[in-house]
């Protein structure tokens, strides 16, 4: 009876050991997933400004065309 009491023992202490390890390999790997998501985040923010910018120049570049075409016209007068 002894040796399986001492059996059942390292088995726990062998099971809270592992656990103790998982615990600690979730925690860091929730701490890289917050990370990424925040990567994530700001990348997408940046890409929205970029395409924001992009709008804006190409609309610019188009009323500055439409300008150029008037002077143009104005100049051929």
């Amino acid at each position: 009876m002894y040796e399986v009491q001492k059996a059942f023992d390292d088995q726990k202490l062998e099971f809270a050991a592992k656990d103790k390890k998982f615990k600690l390999q979730e925690s860091e790997l929730r701490e890289k997933d917050i990370l990424i998501q925040d990567n994530l985040i700001k990348f997408s923010t940046f890409l929205q400004q970029q395409e924001t910018k992009k709008f804006k120049d190409t609309e610019a570049a188009g009323h500055e065309k439409i300008r150029i075409e008037k002077l143009d016209a104005d100049i051929a007068e």
